[in-house]
C-alpha cells in the first residue's frame, strides 16, 4: 500500500445502511487497503516527536500542491481503489487557498454529482472535489474520485456501510489510534501466515512515554483457522519485529488474532506490516 506509514485510526460509525458521515465515508467499498491518520489526535502533543515529524514531512509536498495545511486538518486518509488511489482530506480547511492553488495549477472546473470538481489529467492528483459544506477535499485518481462523490448522494456504495468487507473489520477491530492501516491479506506476513484474509493495525500511546502500543488484528476465514494460525503469528512476529519491541499479548478474538505490542518510540516506522 502507497504511503503506508502515515496512519491513523478514527472510531467507525455510521454502520451498513446509514448514511456515510466523515471523511471515511467516502472511501469507497471495493478499496483493498485503508490508511487513516488522526491528525488532530498526532498533534495533541502525546505522539513522539520523530513520529510527528517523520509524518508531515512525508505529506509536505503534496499537501501545498492543494493548498492544504497539515496543522488544519484533523483526519487524513488514504485508499486503494480499483479505480486508483483516493486522499480524503477533512478539517478547518481554507477553500480559497485550496482554489487558488488549483486555478494557478491550469485545473478544470467543473461539477459532479452536485459537487464542484477540478481535473487535470496530466497531473497528480488527476481530480481535486472540493466539498466546502463538509469541510473537506477529496483527491486522487479521477474515476475514484468520482465513485467516493457517488457515496453521499445514493446511500450505499461507502466502506463504512459494507458489513462484509474484510478491510473494514479489520480497521475496526484494530481500534482507535494515532494511526492505523488495514488491507487484504497478510502483507508480507503472507508466506508465513497462511489463510489470512485482511490485517489490521492502529498505533497510540504506549504506558511509558518513550514507549508506543501497537494492535494487529489478523482476520482469518473462521474461528478454528484463528486458533490453528495463533501460534504461527506469534512465531513469525517473534521473528521478524525489532528488538526493542516485546510482544505483551497474543490471543483470538472469534476469527482474528490480536496482538498487543509494546515498542520503542525510535523503532515505531519498522512495524508497519
Amino acid at each position: 500500500m502507497v504511503v503506508i506509514i502515515v496512519v491513523a485510526v478514527v472510531l467507525l460509525t455510521g454502520g451498513g445502511g446509514s448514511l456515510p458521515s466523515g471523511p471515511l465515508g467516502l472511501v469507497p467499498d471495493d478499496a483493498s487497503g485503508v490508511a487513516v491518520l488522526d491528525v488532530k489526535d498526532l498533534l495533541a502533543g502525546d505522539a513522539p516527536d520523530e513520529m510527528v515529524d517523520d509524518i508531515e514531512d512525508s505529506w509536505e509536498d503534496f499537501l501545498d500542491d492543494l493548498g492544504v495545511s497539515f496543522d488544519d486538518l484533523d483526519t487524513l486518509i488514504l485508499a486503494d481503489t480499483e479505480d486508483g488511489t483516493l486522499f480524503v482530506m477533512g478539517g478547518s480547511i481554507d477553500f480559497e487557498d485550496v482554489l487558488d492553488e488549483l486555478d494557478d495549477a491550469d485545473y478544470d472546473d467543473d461539477r459532479y454529482q452536485g459537487s464542484e470538481m477540478w481535473e487535470h489529467r496530466d497531473q497528480w492528483p488527476e481530480a481535486v472535489a472540493v466539498l466546502e459544506d463538509r469541510g473537506e477535499v477529496v483527491a486522487g485518481h479521477a474515476e475514484v474520485v468520482k465513485t467516493a462523490l457517488k457515496s453521499p448522494k445514493r446511500g450505499s456504495g461507502s466502506l463504512l456501510q459494507d458489513d462484509r468487507s474484510e478491510v473494514r473489520r479489520a480497521l475496526e477491530r484494530a481500534g482507535k489510534g494515532w494511526f492505523a492501516v488495514a488491507e487484504d491479506g497478510c502483507g508480507y506476513a503472507s508466506t508465513e501466515v497462511r489463510q489470512c484474509e485482511a490485517v489490521g493495525q492502529s498505533i497510540s500511546g504506549g504506558n511509558e512515554r518513550s514507549t508506543v502500543k501497537v494492535v494487529r488484528a489478523y482476520l482469518f476465514r473462521d474461528d478454528g483457522r484463528a486458533e490453528r494460525e495463533r501460534d504461527v503469528v506469534e512465531e513469525h512476529l517473534e521473528d521478524t519485529l525489532p528488538r526493542r519491541a516485546d510482544i505483551e499479548d497474543v490471543s483470538t478474538d472469534g476469527a482474528f488474532v490480536v496482538v498487543t505490542i509494546t515498542v520503542d518510540e525510535d523503532d515505531w516506522d519498522e512495524i508497519i506490516p
